[in-house]
């Protein structure tokens, strides 16, 4: 028959102290209250950047995204997120291009390649399309 000890109240306060602070068994809390005990600035919150970009930087993003450069290769150019790309192209009425997508001789080909391993990364990169819209292709032809 097992007896159950029965812990004190300053051994519950001590050893929660060890779970919860990590305290090696001896330590104890470790505070001394006599001891200078050096204080800690509270740590800095990171503020976002903020990229503004010039008029000239904007036609320029214009330019390339009727050239045909993805909208998320120009946020990585001009170091902006893609919603500010697409704020900047909606503020100059630029119509947007529609997806690409495959075209059934290509979904074919897509299928039988996936058929053989190739991944949906592989197959986006060989026809030129984001890896989402292999991968959305593919569920709609479920």
């Amino acid at each position: 028959m097992r007896r159950s000890r029965r812990l004190s109240r300053g051994s519950v306060v001590d050893l929660t102290a060890r779970l919860l602070n990590y305290v090696s068994p001896g330590q104890g809390l470790g505070v001394d209250p006599d001891e200078d005990v050096e204080t800690l600035d509270p740590p800095v919150r990171q503020l976002q950047k903020q990229t503004r970009l010039k008029s000239d930087e904007v036609t320029k993003l214009i330019a390339a995204y009727l050239d045909g450069i993805t909208i998320r290769s120009l946020a990585r150019q001009y170091q902006v997120n893609e919603s500010t790309v697409h704020a900047h192209l909606n503020r100059h009425q630029v119509p947007r291009r529609p997806y690409r997508a495959l075209t059934p001789a290509q979904l074919e080909e897509a299928r039988r390649l996936y058929n053989e391993g190739w991944s949906a990364n592989r197959l986006a990169q060989h026809f030129g399309v984001a890896h989402r819209t292999v991968r959305r292709v593919f569920q709609a032809a479920r």
